[in-house]
């Protein structure tokens, strides 16, 4: 919750649920990805997080250095408890 809300402050323009969905599940080419199961999400974000770290996308949150993916993770979940 603590990294969630030190995200949701950091990048305000990612406040809101919807926001943040539109960015995880935004493709490397930019379109967005339509899962067809919930392993084929996985799969997606978990390639993601590791592309964000393989590319230097991270991110600084409470101590942890988190990738791009991981921190808006965080950030969803904080906003998904909290609304």
């Amino acid at each position: 919750m603590a990294i969630g809300n030190s995200y949701i402050e950091r990048v305000p323009r990612e406040s809101k649920i919807s926001a943040i969905e539109k960015q995880l599940l935004k493709a490397e080419a930019g379109n967005p990805f339509n899962p067809s199961s919930e392993k084929s999400l996985q799969d997606f974000i978990s390639e993601k997080s590791e592309h964000d770290f393989s590319t230097g996308l991270t991110i600084v949150l409470n101590g942890w250095v988190l990738s791009q993916t991981e921190a808006r993770q965080c950030g969803l979940f904080f906003l998904t408890r909290t609304s």
